[in-house]
């Protein structure tokens, strides 16, 4: 094309009368060409750079447009950000104020509890030096019976033992837990109880059995009375036992060496009994019988006893009653320390007691209250005057009997002897007829007795075989 425009420019040339005299012209219309050639060409790579540009400008301008939408997010988040660092400065100041308050509450607590700590170690100073001026008790010479556990007096006249009854549990075996909502397919874990004694007493090598808090009844949870001879029946909680339906009554009982711990037994015509040869015995802690219907809360023949910290009430009969068991001829043994026993007995019987030991046997009480009873509130037995009963009360406080039978007036009294040997240490008695009474060859000791009214031949009954000798 452009070779072609050269051939007419230089037509032309001719044509208008120029000659042309110098060929460089071609020459330099070749290289012109060239030139123009090459910028063509360079023109062309131009657009494909400046398209490729413009490809990219586009593809830049999407990135940007996205930047700028994420910095637009990011703006946004970073705004919220700065607004939970300012709740966050505003709640963190709170904290720093409650932990200025709360450390000042614990500083106020940390020197209550070293006041605490003092007063407790003035406490302990006090306690160890009464207790060591405490005195060990001397058993009456005269006084006869298998259980004399160590027994002290302390310097104002208080008596305490250190028997500990919880060491007297039952070792070895199986422990099951029972609960009023458990299911005897259940193992007789605490987590999964079963439900029934039954199911309990069929378990092989079953020695502790756990009642877990509720209540417990006759006819639903026990349809027989259970021997729980060689076990530990102990209840965790409150634990209530409802001896009684509308069908019937019966209740747990011993035939041998068995411990009962934190029960509440109630209903049926007794609450609890045990059956012991000469050498076995019942340990019952912190266990309470009451609102039988026909019997004694309580009815413990032969054996040893140990009670501490029971309560019986709203008994029939007897509260606490102790008899010999005939069948092995094992006189009972019985030692109540810290016990209580009140509104005893009914208006047709003339004798109903808060605590009783009969036929020969002894007793010990440590401490423990004893009234509202239908009868002498502490009355112990024999079984004739060659067969005298022993009874030994320290610091126990009797009073206010509801024996109102003029036929029977001595049975107004806090303490009765009947071929008994009694003693009576440090023990208190009020607001009944008597606070003694003395009778069928009984000898009842005195010693810092205390009473409502002047300590006399008014205060006191005996008979003219019996004395009541006061140190």
């Amino acid at each position: 094309m452009k070779k072609f425009m050269v051939t007419i420019l230089a037509a032309i040339l001719g044509s208008l009368g120029y000659i042309v005299v110098d060929q460089s012209i071609e020459e330099r219309m070749a290289v012109l060409e060239e030139q123009v050639q090459e910028l063509q060409e360079q023109n062309s790579q131009i657009k494909e750079q400046n398209s490729v540009f413009l490809d990219k400008n586009s593809e830049y301008g999407e990135k940007h447009s996205q930047a700028d939408e994420q910095h637009s997010v990011f703006e946004e988040k970073l705004s919220e950000a700065q607004e939970q660092h300012s709740v966050f400065e505003e709640k963190h100041s709170l904290i720093e104020e409650k932990q200025t308050e709360i450390q000042t509450q614990l500083n106020g607590i940390s020197s209550q509890v070293d006041k605490v700590f003092e007063e407790i170690e003035e406490l302990n100073s006090r306690y160890n030096e009464i207790k060591s001026k405490h005195t060990k008790f001397i058993y009456p010479a005269e006084f006869k019976s298998r259980l004399k556990p160590d027994i002290y007096k302390m310097s104002y006249g208080e008596y305490y033992t250190d028997f500990d009854i919880t060491e007297h549990r039952i070792k070895g075996g199986k422990e099951i837990y029972l609960s009023p909502d458990g299911n005897d397919k259940n193992p007789g874990t605490k987590e999964s109880p079963k439900r029934t004694f039954r199911a309990a007493f069929s378990e092989s090598d079953c020695t502790t059995i756990y009642l877990l808090e509720g209540t417990y009844r006759y006819g639903d949870h026990y349809s027989a009375s259970f021997d729980i001879a060689g076990k530990n029946i102990i209840g965790i909680g409150r634990v209530r036992l409802i001896n009684e339906n509308e069908k019937g009554s019966a209740c747990l009982h011993a035939s041998d060496t068995a411990y009962i711990e934190n029960l509440d037994i109630s209903g049926g015509n007794k609450c609890f009994y045990a059956t012991l040869g000469l050498n076995e015995y019942i340990y019952i802690y912190n266990c309470r019988f009451h609102d039988c219907k026909t019997g004694n809360a309580l009815t413990i023949t032969g054996g040893n006893s140990y009670l501490v910290e029971c309560e019986v009430y709203n008994a029939y009969l007897d509260g606490f009653n102790y008899h010999k068991n005939t069948d092995e001829n094992a006189i009972p043994c019985a030692v109540e320390i810290d016990c209580k026993a009140y509104n005893i007995g009914n208006s047709e019987n003339h004798s109903c007691n808060a605590s009783t030991i009969h036929d020969g046997g002894s007793i010990i009480r440590i401490g423990g209250e004893y009234y509202g009873c239908h009868g002498g509130n502490i009355a112990d037995t024999g079984a004739s005057e060659q067969v005298l009963s022993y009874s030994l009360n320290l610091g126990v406080y009797s009073h206010g009997s509801t024996q109102s039978d003029p036929e029977y007036v001595p049975f107004n009294t806090c303490f009765w002897a009947r071929y008994t040997n009694m003693w009576l240490y440090e023990c208190k008695a009020s607001s009944s007829t008597y606070d003694i009474t003395s009778i069928s060859y009984s000898t009842v000791y005195t010693i810092g007795m205390s009473s409502d009214k002047p300590f006399s031949d008014n205060a006191n009954y005996t008979d003219k075989v019996s004395t009541i000798k006061v140190k």
